[in-house]
């Protein structure tokens, strides 16, 4: 009976604690995502070994959620726009 309201506080913290990390300067001078995101515009996909992030289009990104005990990685791009000047 508490278990849906309960669920959704947790799932509610989680989005917001994620989303405080990657808005804040990193103390490890490591590149966020959301960083690496806006810095390489022809870059469509890219990821730090544990969660990926799209371009959906100029202004929208969409990222999955990271893994239990993943150990992230430094960003890359996986795939770059092939419409993109090289």
């Amino acid at each position: 009976m508490f278990a849906v309201p309960l669920a959704g506080i947790v799932a509610g913290f989680e989005v917001e604690t994620a989303l405080a990390a990657e808005t804040t300067e990193n103390p490890k001078g490591v590149e966020t995502l959301w960083q690496f995101g806006k810095k390489e515009s022809s870059c469509i996909e890219w990821g730090d070994g544990c969660r990926i992030c799209r371009r959906i289009s100029q202004d929208e990104i969409v990222c999955s959620n990271i893994g239990i005990a993943c150990q992230i990685k430094e960003v890359k791009c996986l795939r770059k726009d092939e419409a993109s000047p090289k």
